[in-house]
């Protein structure tokens, strides 16, 4: 019996934990600082973000919201959306496992349907620490998966030591996934749903290559996806609504609800942080 010797791979093939990271030191993946028009962004603070009045003829929503610690599925019930505030756009929602079915008849009732979904994986940074070489200057480059502030990113990632293949072990990224205990299976993922506005006017879209899922690396919350990470779903969005982007003279498009306390704002978004 013949037996086929298994194909040689090349290193950049072989190195699985590296190719899932890669996306990090992409340019257009990088947290934006703040926007250089001032017209072009909103910041606001409201107690209740989902009663905002906000918004008009809006394309986009981002609920980015942390169950449980910003609002309970029974205080989502009470969501609300004027025609005024959007009549034909898409809404983007966080779900747990326990509160799908409630989201979607929550937001049907409102007239969405639910289109699609984009997964966020989660890697664990405690793990990828434990499996990296021990040497301070590689653990020092591995803090750019934590950091927060754009200024210190930059500055680690001169480093950009990740990026030479020896510095990770040919590893499957399922090692290293963040787990969280539930009810049958572990959490190793969060989910975002998508929903588009029933309406008879068509929406412009653009359709993406980009996949629906991506990696993570998280230090401690599982809710707490990275700023690396928050960069892609944003320019998600913004790719997916060409037409939604600011433009002078016209009202923004985009509003998130429960936006990070710390931002700069972001070009073309209303962003409402919860006080």
């Amino acid at each position: 019996m013949n037996i086929k010797k298994p194909t040689t791979k090349s290193k950049e093939d072989q190195n699985r934990l590296r190719m899932v990271l890669d996306y990090r030191w992409d340019p257009k993946y990088q947290p934006q600082g703040k926007p250089a028009i001032p017209e072009s962004f909103k910041i606001v603070r409201e107690s209740n973000p989902i009663e905002t009045k906000l918004g008009n003829d809006l394309q986009a929503i981002f609920i980015n919201l942390k169950w449980g610690q910003h609002l309970k599925i029974e205080q989502f019930k009470q969501f609300n959306l004027t025609d005024s505030q959007m009549h034909n756009g898409m809404l983007f929602i966080w779900c747990e496992k326990d509160n799908i079915m409630e989201i979607i008849d929550q937001l049907e009732k409102l007239g969405f349907n639910y289109v699609e979904n984009f997964t966020t994986v989660l890697l664990s940074l405690e793990k990828i620490l434990t499996i990296m070489p021990s040497e301070p200057q590689v653990r020092k480059i591995t803090e750019f998966f934590s950091k927060k502030n754009v200024k210190e990113q930059k500055e680690i990632k001169k480093i950009d030591g990740l990026r030479n293949q020896e510095q990770l072990p040919d590893l499957d990224p399922t090692q290293v996934f963040w787990n969280e205990d539930y009810t049958y299976f572990r959490k190793t993922k969060r989910t975002l749903l998508m929903f588009r506005k029933q309406s008879k006017q068509q929406l412009e879209l653009r359709h993406q290559r980009t996949g629906d899922i991506f990696f993570d690396v998280i230090e401690k919350d599982a809710q707490n996806i990275s700023a690396i990470g928050m960069e892609y779903i944003y320019k998600m969005i913004e790719t997916l609504l060409p037409k939604a982007q600011y433009k002078a003279g016209e009202g923004l498009k985009m509003m998130e609800l429960f936006a990070d306390p710390n931002t700069f704002g972001r070009s073309g978004w209303i962003q409402v942080i919860q006080e």
